[in-house]
């Protein structure tokens, strides 16, 4: 099963056909011929046969899917003049698949369409098109049949979604292609006062009694979800890691107001011991990947960092405290909060806004080094100060107390369109005021 898994993803489903990264730096861009011919002597001059043939494999695979859409024209020209439009999230990582479940489906609302989302079967996030009550406005399809039939409406922008419609692509060149629209997006439509994506009663069910079988019988609502990505996981970028001890302080202060904190881990995360109120949930297991959306949706709080399951909060407008941020964090809402890392050059800090604004943004780590930026995770100190500001924010109905981070809020809305209604914790703000004006 799991080679027919790899043998279908690899002949239909592979996401690098929607993007594709530039080198030396890696940045994600369109897929362009030019761009591909470029990879292509790029990985030829140094001698990386196996990335020049798949550059040759990725020419063939869009030569055959625009001969494609050219063929589906006049089924994609009679779809157009209807309401309905695809979607298939890039469903190989959970940040992706909750990420364009969230604002690709919102891009295409807000325009008064209805978004059919495509997530086959084989994959191991199927579950998603079973969870949600039924809604009108939304059609789920999980059928491979379907998905492969449909293959070629996904590509055909106008009557789909694209990453740059939701997202900044970069050029050859490190200039944005596309409108950062997300941010705009994320703000003009509401799920929860819309009814999008409410789970339905059987989901509940088995939520339930899953975690009464894995934690007892907790109350959500005394409950932190924490997750935070370390360095032994993927290792394809520092910049998002950062260390656990940090935490720790703040963990134990959690606890010690009678609250629980569950801790969502993988197979290569070390294990943590508290005297009580402590839970660790393996989300590498099917099981518990299905788990994870109930739980950050009904906690009384999720800690997040620059990793996938932030997107699940995104999705759910779950109040969040994301740290060890590299980019203009996904916390947007009232009860959220954000730290930043700190970036250095030259042993002098960098100005947020400068960061933000720049056409790299400091998300590749060959550039970051390049370019000699010291990327500095949160210390302790700011994450134990920063989860009980959180723990006092999503406990109060007082969100005013805010009001001297106005200016720099609304610099970040120019750089974001509208991004960013968290605020930033009173105590980073206060520390770094320098790097905020």
């Amino acid at each position: 099963m799991i080679i027919f898994k790899k043998f279908i993803n690899f002949i239909f489903f592979k996401p690098e056909r929607l993007f594709m990264f530039l080198p030396p730096l890696n940045y994600p861009s369109e897929v362009r011929y030019i761009y591909i011919l470029r990879n292509f002597l790029i990985y030829f001059k140094i001698k990386k046969w196996k990335k020049s043939f798949l550059m040759i494999i990725k020419g063939i695979e869009k030569l055959f899917f625009d001969i494609l859409k050219i063929l589906y024209f006049p089924f994609s020209a009679i779809i157009f003049f209807t309401k309905y439009r695809f979607i298939q999230p890039n469903y190989v990582q959970i940040g992706t698949v909750a990420n364009h479940l969230c604002m690709m489906t919102k891009y295409q609302l807000i325009k008064n369409k209805i978004p059919i989302i495509f997530i086959p079967k084989h994959s191991n996030y199927s579950f998603i098109t079973k969870i949600f009550k039924k809604n009108p406005k939304i059609i789920f399809v999980d059928s491979l049949i379907l998905n492969i039939i449909c293959l070629p409406f996904f590509y055909t922008n106008f009557i789909s979604c694209h990453i740059r419609d939701i997202d900044y692509l970069y050029d050859n060149k490190k200039k944005k292609i596309g409108k950062r629209e997300w941010s705009r997006v994320y703000c003009k439509l509401d799920f929860k006062k819309n009814g999008f994506f409410e789970f339905n009663d059987e989901y509940e069910k088995k939520c339930n009694s899953l975690i009464r079988d894995k934690f007892g019988f907790i109350e959500m609502n005394k409950t932190f979800i924490l997750h935070a990505r370390e360095s032994k996981y993927i290792k394809t970028s520092y910049l998002r890691n950062c260390n656990i001890n940090n935490y720790l302080d703040g963990m134990n202060f959690l606890i010690s107001e009678n609250y629980n904190v569950i801790r969502l881990t993988n197979s290569y995360d070390d294990k943590l011991k508290f005297h009580k109120n402590y839970y660790e949930l393996n989300v590498d297991f099917p099981e518990n990947q299905f788990l994870q959306f109930f739980l950050i949706n009904n906690a009384k709080g999720f800690i997040s960092c620059n990793s996938g399951p932030a997107s699940i909060g995104l999705l759910f407008e779950a109040p969040m405290l994301q740290v060890n941020c590299i980019d203009i964090p996904y916390a947007i809402g009232e009860k959220s909060l954000y730290l930043p890392k700190i970036v250095k050059k030259k042993d002098k800090l960098i100005k947020f806004e400068n960061l933000w604004h720049a056409n790299d943004l400091i998300k590749s780590e060959q550039f970051a080094n390049k370019m000699g930026y010291e990327v500095i995770e949160n210390s302790k100190e700011e994450l134990t100060e920063a989860i009980k500001e959180f723990f006092y924010l999503v406990n109060s109905q007082n969100t005013k107390n805010y009001q001297s981070q106005k200016k720099f809020k609304e610099k970040i809305q120019l750089i974001s369109h509208g991004h960013s209604i968290a605020n930033l914790t009173n105590h980073f703000f206060n520390k770094y005021q320098d790097l905020f004006k």
